[in-house]
């Protein structure tokens, strides 16, 4: 669908020419992922340059990958599926990618990397999983392509942090979410090798990454969502929304007994950590009422509970700004 292929520099080199193009237009499945090579060689070093992508494009298609003991990673045309294997209870959240929109989306296999490709949308978007993380990166092609990237998170719960980076958690049963990873402070850098203004905003489960692009930016522009878990930790912690926050506050979740029950309601973790939970809450409970009426009152706090496995231990109700989540 596209033909021009991109020059190709030895990863040492293709900073050092900065700011001078680096390459020219992207057009080719394959200068995807050169594109993304070229301005961030360190993060992309899994991916080889001489390997051609494999397989015809198709819908059918998907590449899968064994992230970690906990993890695997399923990439199609539209989408990425996060299988989390944690505790008794297997999990999996489904991120839409912003070339799921795309009628005209073709995709590609690769032994490092997954492409998706649109000319529609003037979006190619290139997926690798690593053993601790998985990378949903955008690379766009022109001008005319989307300056606001909305990433789908089904199955999670996402809090905006102060860093502006995006918290992805794990929904309990009835309250609160057991925070699982964290998509790292965004970044886009143009062809020149430009850092763009850029950040992320939440609404609901939709995570949208916007991309300041200038008259004099220079394509193609990579904008890159890095995913990474934290499954291989002892420590944990869960966080209560906005919105959970207020209705704690309200006397919402009915007396201690019940809200201990959806304290300790997380299938993800093991039983005596939820044991722990439930004893934690119910000892507990009239300190995260008044502390879910104190951050309430400010309007920019929210509670939150930090454990650890192994020795377990629980210690809350913690404050932290959650602004609208």
């Amino acid at each position: 669908m596209r033909a021009t292929p991109l020059l190709v520099l030895p990863l040492s080199a293709s900073l050092a020419l900065l700011p001078t193009p680096i390459f020219p237009e992207a057009d080719s499945v394959l200068s995807s992922i050169e594109a993304v090579h070229a301005v961030a060689p360190s993060l992309w070093d899994v991916v080889p340059f001489d390997e051609r992508l494999d397989g015809a494009a198709g819908e059918s298609q998907s590449s899968s990958v064994t992230a970690g003991s906990d993890v695997s990673v399923t990439s199609d045309h539209e989408s990425v599926t996060i299988g989390l294997d944690y505790g008794a209870a297997p999990t999996e959240i489904v991120v839409a990618t912003p070339i799921a929109a795309a009628s005209d989306a073709e995709f590609d296999l690769n032994s490092g990397a997954s492409v998706s490709q649109s000319d529609e949308l003037a979006i190619d978007q290139v997926t690798e999983a690593t053993e601790s993380s998985v990378r949903m990166t955008s690379v766009l092609d022109n001008s005319s392509a989307l300056d606001r990237l909305q990433y789908t998170f089904e199955g999670a719960v996402l809090f905006e942090a102060e860093d502006g980076s995006v918290e992805v958690g794990l929904a309990g049963d009835e309250v609160g979410a057991l925070i699982i990873g964290q998509v790292e402070q965004p970044w886009a850098i143009d062809a020149n090798g430009t850092p763009l203004d850029t950040h992320y905003s939440v609404d609901g489960d939709n995570l949208t990454q916007h991309v300041e692009l200038q008259a004099d930016t220079a394509f193609p522009v990579v904008a890159d969502p890095h995913f990474v878990w934290t499954n291989n930790t002892n420590n944990f912690e869960i966080k209560w929304t906005r919105s959970e926050t207020v209705a704690l506050a309200n006397g919402g979740y009915g007396p201690a007994i019940d809200f201990a029950a959806s304290c300790g309601a997380f299938k993800f973790l093991p039983p005596a950590v939820r044991g722990a939970l439930f004893a934690t809450c119910l000892d507990a409970y009239a300190r995260f009422v008044t502390a879910a009426k104190i951050q309430k009152a400010s309007g920019i706090g929210c509670i939150k509970i930090n454990g650890d496995t192994s020795p377990v231990w629980v210690l809350g109700p913690l404050p932290y700004t959650c602004v609208k989540s």
